[in-house]
């Protein structure tokens, strides 16, 4: 597989360029809609040139924007973002080329077609259940997420070849590199540089839903951006591709390297305890997977190591960077859970969560269900001194699905993520051009499963684009072996909030 070349680089240009514009214009609402605009009629040209350019341009979005709102324009009392408007484009070319070509949906075949299928009517159930039960408003913001689910016939048409997914991983490499290189910037300026000059930047990050950065202590701080579970998806794609020896040459796999590098720094540098255990455990599964599948056993137990100390000594970095030396990024994070907030509220949402759970156990209570829990979060204290809140958004990501969809729901999308895993890995099934993508792209997606447990992202479009790009690249591989193989595409013509990743 080629991975530096012409492509990668452009990518970065252009990802890099984004931000830059981004930061420039965010504070200057004229400018920032008018761009906004530009960069949607862009999108919109190339989207009907080839449906491909707008997948590509959704999941860069995805990449980058966080909660989808670095671009925006006015909408009401409102910002209609831009993750909204690329959505919008992608489903109407997609539609109208069905209308004027008169051809149905690609099928799929078996598991593959019948529980995205259920998961449809469950959600949809849901929705009705919701609104039957509790208020529009909250039903509204708690379901439109799952409105990201009907990208999926597009992605599944334009994302059909071996070249196409070469252009997914050249993506995650270009928006690793340049996101971690902004989580690094941004962690050297708030450590270094004096704080009254970094409002704007603070202001830039929060405002704009990207990002947020936390007091640790002295010159060190949390940098955390939503979008650095694609840090966490991309460590696990190049960890597993360059195990499996999948890239070219030396300098392809030199580049592989330092994308994985840099994805992992980033997941240290956001403290979030979800991406460690997440990232705990997909490493061990790509390197079980590497000694037993790709004949690699004894090398495994260097390459474990290897991968321990290079952790490990990324703390030196972290230190280096904010210039805080006294730092032990890990250790912090890791002691005093009894005490820290977010961990206490995890504990603290359980019981209530699971007794909500139990009063509609088999269809559930519907999106925008509400639960009340005591919480010990400084920022709600501030509002609510005996610590109750009532909210629809919950940190464990299972239980919020097994509350809104019933235990019923909550089967059938786990039945379609273990599908997607497990489908690379099937005995007897041959896939040369798409064997190594698929199951580095399975296994990030089991990370992104992991870290669902502590952090909802397969409720929200960050965790529910990369189900969908796993899905399409499970597809792909399977899509020969019954006969019907890889369909090209045609070459002419939501938002709530996000855990904080804790």
């Amino acid at each position: 597989m080629r991975l530096a070349d012409k492509y990668l680089w452009r990518s970065m240009t252009v990802f890099a360029l984004a931000l830059i514009l981004f930061a420039t214009t965010f504070f200057r609402p004229g400018l920032h809609a008018a761009l906004t605009l530009a960069i949607a009629a862009l999108v919109l040209l190339a989207t009907l040139r080839d449906l491909r350019w707008g997948v590509y341009a959704a999941f860069g979005d995805l990449l980058l924007s966080g909660k989808g709102y670095w671009f925006s324009v006015p909408l009401g009392n409102d910002r209609l973002p831009l993750r909204m408007i690329i959505f919008i484009i992608v489903i109407a070319v997609w539609f109208a080329r069905r209308l004027r070509e008169r051809g149905g949906i690609r099928r799929l075949s078996g598991a593959q077609y019948w529980l995205p299928l259920l998961l449809a009517s469950a959600a949809g159930y849901a929705a009705l259940n919701g609104l039957f039960h509790h208020p529009f408003n909250n039903v509204f913001l708690d379901a439109n997420a799952w409105l990201y689910f009907l990208l999926l016939p597009a992605i599944f048409e334009a994302l059909a070849t071996p070249k196409d997914f070469h252009r997914v991983v050249q993506l995650l490499a270009a928006g690793t590199l340049v996101l971690g290189i902004a989580t690094f910037l941004t962690l050297w300026a708030f450590g270094r540089l004096p704080p009254t000059s970094l409002t704007p930047w603070y202001r830039l990050l929060r405002d704009s839903g990207m990002g947020e950065v936390t007091p640790v202590s002295g010159t060190l701080v949390r940098v955390f951006f939503q979008s650095h579970v694609y840090a966490l998806v991309s460590a696990m794609v190049f960890l597993a591709l360059l195990c499996r020896r999948a890239f070219i040459g030396i300098t392809d796999t030199i580049v592989a390297g330092m994308v994985w590098y840099i994805a992992a720094a980033t997941i240290v540098v956001s403290q979030s305890r979800s991406f460690w255990a997440a990232a705990a455990v997909g490493s061990a599964l790509v390197l079980g997977i590497a000694a037993f599948r790709y004949a690699l056993r004894w090398r495994v137990l260097a390459l474990a190591f290897l991968l321990g100390f290079v952790v490990f000594t990324q703390q030196s970095l972290v230190a280096l960077v904010s210039g805080n030396y006294g730092s032990a990024v890990l250790r912090q994070r890791i002691s005093g859970l009894e005490h820290e907030p977010a961990a206490t509220t995890r504990r603290s949402q359980l019981a209530p969560l699971t007794a909500a759970i139990g009063e509609h156990p088999l269809l559930g209570s519907g999106f925008g269900r509400t639960v009340t829990y005591r919480t010990q979060d400084p920022r709600i204290l501030r509002q609510q001194p005996d610590g109750r809140y009532t909210t629809f958004a919950f940190e464990w990501g299972y239980l919020d699905i097994a509350l809104k969809l019933g235990i019923l729901g909550f089967l059938i999308y786990g039945a379609w993520l273990a599908n997607l895993m497990l489908a690379p890995f099937r005995p007897g099934i041959k896939n040369p051009g798409m064997t190594g993508i698929s199951e580095s792209f399975a296994l990030g997606l089991t990370a992104v499963a992991v870290a669902n447990i502590f952090t909802p992202y397969l409720n929200h479009p960050l965790g529910i684009g990369w189900v969908l790009v796993a899905g399409a690249s499970a597809a792909a591989f399977l899509a020969r072996q019954d006969g019907r193989g890889a369909t090209p595409t045609p070459p002419a013509a939501l938002l709530p909030q996000v855990a904080h990743g804790r």
